[in-house]
C-alpha cells in the first residue's frame, strides 16, 4: 500500500465520523449524506490534502463538505444559510464555517488575540471531534 494510500485510510477513520455527522445535518436523506461525505474525500484526495497532514486537515474537510453540499443541495441558496446543531456549542467553529464572517472578526469581537483565538479554535475541535466519538460509540451499542 502506497504512502498516499495509508495516509487517505488513516485521514478517513479520524476525520469521517465528524464528517459524517455533519453530513447528516446537511443532508435531508442518510444516502445524500453518505454521497456528500464520499464526495468530500474524493474531492480532497484529488487535491491532495492528506499529504499534508497537520491541524487545518479537518478545517480543510469542513470547508469542501459544507461547499460541495451547497453545490450539490442547495444551489439557489446563499453560502453560510446553514445553522448545524453540531456546532451550536462551539461558536468559533460555528462562525467559521456557517457564517460570512470569519476568525479575525470573531477574534475581534470577543477581544482574543490570534494566539487565544487558535486555543479555543482547537479546543472546539476537540469538543467537535470528541462528541462525534461518543455519539458514533452509543449508537453502535
Amino acid at each position: 500500500m502506497s504512502k498516499s494510500a495509508v495516509t487517505f485510510e488513516a485521514t478517513y477513520d479520524r476525520y469521517s465520523p465528524v464528517l459524517y455527522g455533519l453530513a447528516l445535518e446537511i443532508a435531508s436523506t442518510e444516502q445524500e449524506a453518505e454521497e456528500i461525505l464520499m464526495s468530500t474525500f474524493e474531492k480532497a484526495y484529488q487535491q491532495k490534502i492528506f499529504d499534508h497532514i497537520g491541524s487545518s486537515v479537518l478545517v480543510t474537510l469542513i470547508k469542501l463538505m459544507i461547499q460541495l453540499a451547497y453545490d450539490k443541495l442547495y444551489p439557489d441558496q446563499q453560502m453560510f444559510a446553514l445553522k448545524l446543531k453540531c456546532f451550536e456549542n462551539t461558536p468559533m467553529l460555528h462562525r467559521a464555517f456557517c457564517e460570512p464572517k470569519g476568525f479575525e472578526c470573531y477574534c475581534n469581537e470577543n477581544r482574543l488575540s490570534r494566539a487565544d483565538g487558535f486555543r479555543q479554535m482547537r479546543s472546539e475541535f476537540h469538543t467537535l471531534r470528541m462528541g462525534s466519538l461518543v455519539n458514533r460509540e452509543a449508537s453502535l451499542n
